[in-house]
């Protein structure tokens, strides 16, 4: 438990801060810590449920897609300038 000179996060709060959060980098004062937990715990839910929606199998699908049209790609001008040459 810190106790220092400056006053909470919160604005118009006057009290002394008793914690500090690593994760945003605020003080807060006892009162006002409940409020930000439950804010960061809602903001770290809503990123998991996000992670979670992300399809991999789905995004490597596609970027392999790509690199199959880039080797296709690639090798058809290899045949061409190796065409040109002999």
């Amino acid at each position: 438990m810190s106790t220092t000179s400056t006053s909470c996060a919160i604005v118009t709060c006057t009290q002394i801060p008793y914690v500090f959060c690593y994760c945003c980098s605020k003080n807060l004062c006892l009162d006002h810590l409940s409020n930000h937990t439950a804010l960061v715990n809602s903001q770290s839910k809503s990123s998991i449920d996000q992670i979670k929606r992300i399809n991999i199998d789905k995004l490597i699908a596609n970027d392999r897609l790509k690199l199959e049209k880039w080797r296709d790609d690639s090798l058809k001008k290899i045949h061409r300038y190796y065409e040109k040459k002999c």
